[in-house]
């Protein structure tokens, strides 16, 4: 049986299909960091993606979800992918944040391919 899957060329992924997540090191004092995503549909539908960030002086290995503060109701920004495309995702982490972690969650198919690289400014 084929399996949806994310790869990556600057990060390490791991997890299983339907929950797979690729993690990236980022440099203390980074300013910006670009997220590549290219998304092949295959025969499932609309995957989601969040955005997470690590910063050891708050804790060792807690994900802080990227949020929006524009409403009551706090929920982690969420990308979904409709079709098949190619995006780029401007991030900002803090100047203490060591890690950028983008997890996927795919609800439908087995045969999307999800190709994921993190470059600094």
């Amino acid at each position: 049986m084929a399996a949806n899957t994310v790869t990556s060329t600057t990060g390490v992924v791991s997890g299983t299909d339907p929950s797979l997540v690729a993690t990236f090191k980022i440099h203390y004092m980074q300013k910006a960091l670009f997220l590549y995503v290219k998304y092949t549909k295959g025969n499932g539908a609309n995957p989601t993606m969040t955005i997470g960030f690590v910063n050891p002086k708050v804790h060792a290995s807690d994900i802080y979800q990227q949020a929006l503060f524009a409403t009551a109701n706090m929920a982690a920004v969420t990308a979904t992918f409709t079709a098949t495309g190619i995006f780029r995702f401007e991030l900002k982490p803090s100047l203490q944040e060591t890690q950028l972690v983008a997890s996927f969650a795919f609800s439908t198919g087995d045969t999307q391919v999800i190709v994921c690289n993190m470059v600094p400014e």
